[in-house]
């Protein structure tokens, strides 16, 4: 088995390269080898007789263990009681003279003490500890896209290994809302502003030019609106899963010449799929989730899901394995890992004005190249 990721712009390719495929794959054909046609007589495991149960299932998007301690998920206690009061993302932009966040010129640490049990006693950085920015290197026994990942020390029970989605400003009903900020990465359903400081001196004063009639102080600022959470498709552990599971349906879509969908995960495969083996599965990051990844440190890996059945059984949950967006009880395991050694949330400013305010629509005009990409991402049984 082998895999080939294209990551598509303006409708052309951006990058296209090879991918790992993991031993968590041939983890998930020895389940499906395993399972017992002896089960359809059983009404509580006859569902697990489904192939759908033995192929991927979701994908998600991460970047280097060490950008989880910085970009704006390490502020100064002042931006993290201003962003928890008015559900403000805020990020000091690197480089000023321009006004969009590149997250590859962040060099070292912002946060030098290290804080009593912060850590978890595992990694600690110092105000020093040149950052640079990439991913560590596949190898076939990794169980998450990033195995050295920390995260936040704010939720013990969940170290994912890539970017969550638990920035919901608009629900306070779950727990650790207090600390909701800190997480990323994604916009909520209804949209979160951000502004780009030049200081954490000035909280309300972004920095450089903004096009818009929303402009703050004639700063870079806005509201990012994305796909993910408005389509319900991405859990708070940042899996997003499969929407479109049929190739005839994708078909319909246009999902093989086209951008598939815009807010989950679409199988699709070319009606020789029996003599090829070739099966795509193709999502679409939207403008808006690209600018507030790219606020929390950027993209740099992507993962591919496979349902893992034993663990999700002793989750509480029985096949049909069900998706909530809210409380997802399903437990995934890693069947394929890409990496990039640059960030695919990248973007440039257009003129004097900040790239960002371009990434909010996912139909701004202007600038094209700031908006919307596709992963294809092609495995050949």
């Amino acid at each position: 088995m082998k895999g080939l990721v294209k990551i598509i712009k303006n409708d052309s390719i951006y990058e296209e390269s090879s991918n790992m495929i993991l031993n968590g794959m041939g983890s998930v054909l020895a389940d499906a080898q395993m399972a017992s046609p002896s089960w359809s007589s059983i009404a509580s495991a006859s569902a697990l007789l489904d192939t759908s149960n033995y192929t991927v299932q979701a994908i998600s998007f991460g970047k280097d263990a060490r950008g989880y301690y910085n970009h704006a998920h390490n502020t100064t206690d002042a931006a993290i009681a201003a962003s928890l009061a008015d559900g403000i993302i805020r990020v000091i932009v690197p480089t000023y003279n321009v006004s969009s966040y590149n997250t590859s010129a962040v060099t070292t640490f912002s946060r030098g003490a290290v804080v009593a049990n912060e850590y978890h006693g595992k990694f600690q950085p110092s105000a020093g500890d040149t950052y640079k920015l990439l991913p560590e290197f596949s190898n076939p026994i990794q169980t998450k896209l990033e195995q050295g990942f920390f995260g936040m020390p704010i939720e013990y029970s969940s170290v994912v290994g890539h970017n969550e989605n638990k920035l919901r400003t608009e629900d306070k009903s779950w727990a650790g809302y207090d600390n909701r900020e800190l997480y990323g990465c994604y916009p909520a359903s209804g949209g979160t502003k951000y502004y780009l400081l030049s200081s954490w001196d000035n909280l309300d004063t972004p920095v450089g030019s903004h096009l818009g009639s929303d402009s703050v102080s004639g700063g870079a600022s806005g509201t990012a609106v994305g796909r993910f959470n408005t389509c319900s498709s991405m859990d708070r552990d940042g899996f997003v899963k499969i929407m479109v599971n049929s190739a005839a349906a994708a078909n319909l879509l246009g999902a093989g010449t086209g951008y598939g969908s815009h807010s989950g995960l679409t199988v699709w495969a070319q009606s020789d799929f029996s003599s090829t083996g070739k099966v795509q599965y193709i999502t679409t990051v939207s403008g808006g989730d690209l600018l507030m990844a790219g606020l929390f440190g950027g993209i740099y890996t992507l993962g591919l899901w496979a349902i893992d059945i034993k663990e999700t059984i002793k989750n509480g949950i029985s096949a049909p394995f069900p998706f909530d967006h809210i409380d997802n009880k399903i437990k995934y395991r890693l069947v394929a890992r890409k990496t990039f050694t640059k960030d695919l949330t990248f973007i440039h400013d257009y003129l004097t004005y900040s790239g960002y305010r371009f990434l909010e629509d996912l139909y701004t005009a202007l600038d094209a190249d700031n908006k919307h990409l596709t992963i294809q991402w092609e495995l050949q049984f």
